[in-house]
């Protein structure tokens, strides 16, 4: 009887630093990824009256979002959807407004490089704006200490914004 309860007793104690070294273990890879960015670019296309965005963004961070979303597990390598459930993501997040009017958005697809993911989009544009209104809640909602940075390129000009939290809605001036 007492040896059966050193046993379990025993067997507690030693689960219990096994325990804390995968806590420590799981912690490590989170500790490495502790900010969050996001860049996107805007380049004006004279010739196809154009306005095109370049979302360059962590792929883990758009699969856990996703995940979340969905309320399953998901990447990119074993659910094909996760492509245009990304796409429709980024438009739902991402506005732009020229002279009062919304600029409808059109998914062109997704790239890979490394551990970055790549979104492109295009909207119609007749001519180049003199000041675009943006909103850019890409992962600001879902993950804390989010920044996103924008890069935009007007012909000659070039303009630039930084959103986070409270931050989402900005005007870029090409003066």
């Amino acid at each position: 009887m007492m040896t059966s309860r050193i046993k379990t007793v025993w067997g507690r104690a030693s689960a219990l630093p096994l325990i804390g070294l995968l806590c420590l273990m799981l912690a490590i890879p989170a500790m490495a990824h502790s900010f969050y960015t996001a860049l996107t670019r805007l380049n004006y296309n004279v010739q196809a009256q154009t306005i095109e965005v370049i979302h360059r963004l962590s792929a883990h961070d758009m699969e856990a979002v996703l995940s979340f979303q969905e309320k399953q597990v998901m990447n990119f390598e074993k659910h094909a959807q996760l492509e245009g459930l990304a796409g429709d993501y980024l438009i739902r997040h991402f506005t732009l407004d020229v002279d009062g009017k919304a600029i409808p958005l059109q998914f062109i697809g997704l790239e890979f490089s490394g551990e970055d993911l790549i979104g492109y989009f295009e909207g119609p544009l007749k001519a180049a704006p003199q000041k675009i209104a943006i909103t850019n809640r890409i992962f600001i909602d879902e993950l804390p200490g989010q920044i996103n940075t924008l890069v935009a390129t007007i012909g000659e000009k070039t303009g630039a914004a930084r959103f986070s939290e409270g931050e989402t809605h900005k005007i870029v001036d090409f003066p």
